[in-house]
């Protein structure tokens, strides 16, 4: 899709990509994503203690929030990403509270949907309980008669063929009501398989580009080059 659909060597985007990482990130005290990769240890996170870095909800604080009784059990989530105020400190996945429509994530085919487990005391849910972790298929996920109104999609289209981008658009378009939000991410500018999720019944937009942002970085893994979000009509 870089060459073909966008234009652009790949020489070009690997320059883009480590280019921003290098220049506008502290790999050491805050890019955990590359420095779990390059620590004297091999690999792994170290805690900010430790004068590294980590993904928040593995920190002394992120710990104790995940463990904490969530007391906040109100249905408020914010405008974009659906996360409950108690647990946005600390969770960079999107979670949908204890609501009928919750949300789904994809990520090494593990998709968690935020809600409580049935049968405990809303006063004793730890803001972990909100999670239920599944390892099965994506698209089976969505087929399963469950209503989800956040969905991320991270970048695994890109690595799909039309058949799969027809199959999930369709699944998503029966488990995400009116109104529900997709969001993912791509390492094309303008990916082919946006058109086959708008017509599956969805306002496509695209929210950033490497193309518009200033020295071509979004984010610190810097590896993706749009940022998409979906609206279900």
């Amino acid at each position: 899709m870089i060459e073909r659909d966008d234009g652009v060597r790949l020489s070009s985007y690997a320059a883009r990509t480590l280019s921003g990482v290098a220049t506008r990130t502290h790999l050491r005290t805050d890019n955990y994503f590359y420095a779990s990769c390059l620590n004297e240890d091999g690999g792994g996170y170290k805690n900010p203690e430790q004068g590294g870095c980590c993904p928040e909800w593995m920190t002394r604080e992120g710990v104790s929030l995940l463990r904490s009784v969530d007391d906040d059990d109100d249905d408020d989530v914010d405008e974009i990403g659906g996360r409950r105020k108690s647990s946005s400190s600390c969770c960079n996945t999107p979670v949908g509270g204890a609501s009928p429509v919750s949300s789904i994530s994809s990520f090494s085919s593990v998709l968690a949907a935020a809600r409580a487990p049935p049968g405990r005391p809303r006063s004793t849910r730890r803001v972990v309980d909100r999670l239920d972790v599944r390892s099965c298929a994506f698209v089976d996920a969505l087929k399963s008669g469950e209503k989800f109104d956040r969905v991320i999609l991270m970048d695994h289209i890109d690595w799909a063929d039309t058949r799969y981008a027809k199959e999930l658009a369709e699944a998503l378009s029966s488990a995400v009501p009116r109104g529900g939000r997709v969001i993912w991410r791509s390492a094309s500018l303008r990916p082919w398989y946006v058109k086959v999720i708008a017509r599956a019944g969805f306002d496509v937009s695209r929210v950033s580009g490497a193309d518009e942002a200033e020295g071509g970085f979004l984010d610190r893994v810097n590896m993706y080059a749009s940022f998409w979000v979906a609206v279900r009509r």
